[in-house]
C-alpha cells in the first residue's frame, strides 16, 4: 500500500505549545492506528528544537526551510498573491502530497491543505482581542476556509462555530477529537525534575500561557479562598509571560 506523505507545517508564534500539541497528537494516533497508511514529515520555518522534540519518533524527515534564501521577487509575489511556489516547490519535490497545519495564509496549489481551526474566541470574548488582532483572525480564517481541502476542527461546538461565523461548504469540514495520552505527560527522572525547579512532590501544575485570556486572576482568587478554608496547596505555574495581544499586561 502506498503511504500518503503528510507534511506538518509549524507555522506562527514559536511559544504557542498548543498547536504544536495538537498537530503532535494528531501524527500519534495516525502512526498508532494506521502505521502503514502515513509517512510525516516536519516542516519548520527555521530551527526548532521544541517542536523537534515534540515530533521525536513520529516523522520520517526534517525539513528546516531557510526563508531568507528566498528573492525579493519570490517574497513579494507570495506576498501579492498569497501563493508560496518557492516552498511549494521544496515540499513538492520531498514528494508531500498533503500539508497539515494551522495560521497558514498562502496556497500551495499542488498540495492538499488539512488546515486546523482551533477556535472563535474573537468572536465571544472580543475585549481580549485588539481591533486589528480581531480583523487578522477574520482574514485568516476566511483564507483557510477558501484554500483548504478539509478544515480539522476540536469539536461539535467549533463545527457550529464555523456553520455559524463563515458557512463553509460541509463537505470540507472534519471533527478531530482528540484525546491526549496521560502516558504522554509522565515525568521521566522526576527526581532530577523536583530538584532542579525545586519543586514538592505533590502539586497542582498548571500549563497555561500568562496571555490575560486565560484569567490567572480568577485561579489566584481561588487559591485565596482556599488558604483561608486552611488548605495548603502547591501549584506550579508554566508558560510564556509575553502576551502577545496586550504586552503590558
Amino acid at each position: 500500500m502506498k503511504k500518503n506523505n503528510i507534511g506538518i507545517f509549524i507555522y506562527g508564534p514559536r511559544d504557542w505549545y498548543a498547536g504544536i500539541s495538537f498537530l503532535s497528537a494528531i501524527a500519534a494516533c495516525a502512526k498508532k492506528h494506521y502505521p502503514e497508511n502515513f509517512s510525516f514529515y516536519l516542516v519548520l520555518e527555521q530551527k526548532n528544537s521544541d517542536a523537534e522534540r515534540s515530533f521525536a519518533g513520529l516523522v520520517d524527515k526534517v525539513i528546516i526551510l531557510d526563508l531568507e534564501k528566498r528573492t525579493f521577487f519570490e517574497k513579494a509575489y507570495g506576498k501579492l498573491f498569497q501563493k508560496d511556489y518557492w516552498i511549494e516547490k521544496i515540499l513538492f519535490n520531498a514528494g508531500i502530497e498533503y500539508v497539515l497545519s494551522c495560521n497558514l495564509g498562502f496556497d500551495l496549489r499542488r498540495i492538499k491543505l488539512l488546515m486546523w481551526l482551533p477556535d472563535f474566541q474573537h468572536k465571544y470574548y472580543p475585549k481580549y482581542f485588539s481591533l486589528n488582532e480581531i480583523a487578522r483572525r477574520d482574514i485568516l480564517f476566511k483564507k483557510i476556509i477558501k484554500k483548504a481541502y478539509k478544515i480539522i476542527l476540536m469539536s461539535d461546538s467549533v463545527k457550529e462555530d464555523c456553520r455559524k461565523f463563515i458557512s463553509p461548504p460541509e463537505s470540507h469540514l472534519a471533527v478531530l477529537q482528540i484525546a491526549l495520552n496521560p502516558e504522554d505527560f509522565a515525568i521521566k527522572e522526576s527526581d532530577n525534575v523536583l530538584k532542579k525547579y525545586n519543586l514538592p512532590v505533590d502539586f497542582i501544575f498548571v500549563p497555561n500561557q500568562f496571555w490575560k485570556h486565560k484569567n490567572h486572576k480568577f485561579l489566584f482568587k481561588a487559591i485565596k479562598l482556599l488558604k483561608e478554608q486552611g488548605q495548603e496547596l502547591k501549584f506550579v505555574f508554566s508558560g510564556a509571560t509575553n502576551d502577545y495581544r496586550d504586552p503590558l499586561y
